[in-house]
């Protein structure tokens, strides 16, 4: 249900609005992984069109292998509201002036529960903390949802008489409902809705100075005023009210819970969509290094030291598990701050 209201809420969400006095301005609500709204095609494709200054006003992408090689965006980081895309020869910005959907696939064909979002799909979070909501959707083994599926999926080719009188709505009802939306109503924030967002906000920051992290970032707020003008917009309403806000709050309280949830500790961890990696993987590596210091410091008479001798020196004396590839980036680190140099197989 929190996935059919987003997308409900990106359908909706209009042009970019003018606000009052914003830091910068707002763009309307982008879902699920991609960049920010602001591509208006899919960026690799070997007969896609040449881009063009404007993008639609909604876009659905399909997000290929992020290594193909037809494409290249990039995403400045002075601004959000634009993004340059060069192909083929040809460099162009585009304006923030659409709302993107977009999909794509984990790299091992199937989900890793022991993976975050970033591992699993492979896009960098440069992309992908772009988008106000991202939701996960999983084939889970349930047979009740399983059969509900498979009866969705036989009424897309056989409907008895009895499932015709059950349909809910016209779909051209809908598609002038969507339009009329987007066309005519332009809420604004009201003072209590403002309050509101505001607290929301502090009291998120607060749960997560008490961790010792940042929980939240001012990206965030943007993405709960984008959502709550949205879900005004569904109710015709040209106020945002204290209860779109609370929406927003779920929307987005729920595709934190889905997608930014580290699988080691089970706590929800915005850092892995903002800068990649978890704050328990960054005290990890932090904590391997210095271990790894420690023992090559405990080996001052020994000018060089093997590569293998001194990884397996390391994984002998650690508790949990360490890989090589966790090794050479305690080695990289340590390197960057010239304790040591790695020449070959040798590390001096």
């Amino acid at each position: 249900m929190p996935a059919l209201i987003a997308l409900l809420s990106v359908l909706i969400s209009a042009a970019l609005q003018d606000h009052p006095t914003p830091a910068r301005p707002c763009s309307p609500t982008s879902l699920c992984p991609f960049a920010r709204p602001s591509i208006n095609q899919p960026h690799c494709h070997h007969n896609a069109p040449t881009a063009t200054p404007r993008a639609p006003r909604n876009t659905c992408v399909h997000v290929p292998p992020h290594n193909c090689p037809h494409a290249t965006i990039r995403q400045p980081g002075s601004t959000h509201t634009a993004v340059q895309l060069e192909r083929a020869g040809i460099i162009c910005q585009l304006n923030a002036r659409t709302s993107v959907l977009a999909a794509a696939n984990p790299i091992e064909s199937q989900w890793n529960p022991k993976k975050t979002t970033i591992e699993n799909i492979q896009l960098p979070h440069t992309l992908l903390s772009r988008f106000d909501l991202i939701f996960l959707m999983l084939d889970l083994r349930d047979e009740a949802y399983d059969r509900h599926l498979a009866h969705h999926l036989v009424a897309l080719f056989y409907q008895s008489e009895e499932l015709v009188e059950e349909e809910y709505m016209d779909i051209a009802v809908l598609r002038d409902y969507i339009a009329y939306a987007r066309s005519y109503v332009n809420p604004r924030l009201s003072e209590e809705a403002t309050q509101a967002l505001i607290e929301a906000y502090m009291d998120v920051r607060k749960i997560g100075s008490g961790r010792g992290m940042v929980s939240v970032y001012p990206r965030q707020l943007e993405s709960l005023i984008r959502l709550a003008e949205a879900h005004a917009k569904v109710h015709f309403s040209n106020k945002v009210e204290t209860i779109d806000v609370e929406a927003a709050k779920r929307l987005h309280q729920e595709a934190l819970k889905q997608s930014a949830t580290d699988p080691r500790t089970d706590i929800v961890d915005i850092s892995i969509l903002t800068t990649g990696i978890s704050a328990t993987a960054r005290k990890r590596k932090e904590e391997l290094a210095q271990a790894l210091k420690k023992l090559i410091q405990s080996k001052d008479k020994t000018p060089a030291l093997k590569y293998q001798q001194l990884f397996d020196d390391l994984h002998a004396q650690s508790d949990a598990a360490v890989t090589k590839e966790m090794f050479e980036e305690a080695l990289r680190a340590l390197a960057d701050d010239d304790f040591l140099t790695v020449t070959g197989k040798t590390v001096r």
